[in-house]
């Protein structure tokens, strides 16, 4: 089942949706190897479009959120 999904998100929302830690994401993002793009900023919070979360979810196989990417 797919969470709700803001049309903006921050990152505890995507780390729910894609059932990891912001701590991955974090790493992932460090290496730049997150395969979701962020949204251009506007203060010091990062943000992901909703659609582009709903996209990657819908595209991963099934049982393979955790590892995102």
């Amino acid at each position: 089942m797919t969470p709700d999904i803001p049309d903006v998100c921050f990152i505890g929302d995507v780390a729910r949706a894609l059932r990891c830690s912001t701590r991955s994401i974090y790493r992932r993002l460090a290496v730049r190897t997150f395969p979701i793009p962020t949204l251009p900023s506007i203060d010091s919070r990062l943000r992901w479009a909703g659609e582009d979360v709903r996209q990657f979810i819908a595209r991963a196989p099934a049982g393979r959120l955790r590892r995102v990417g």
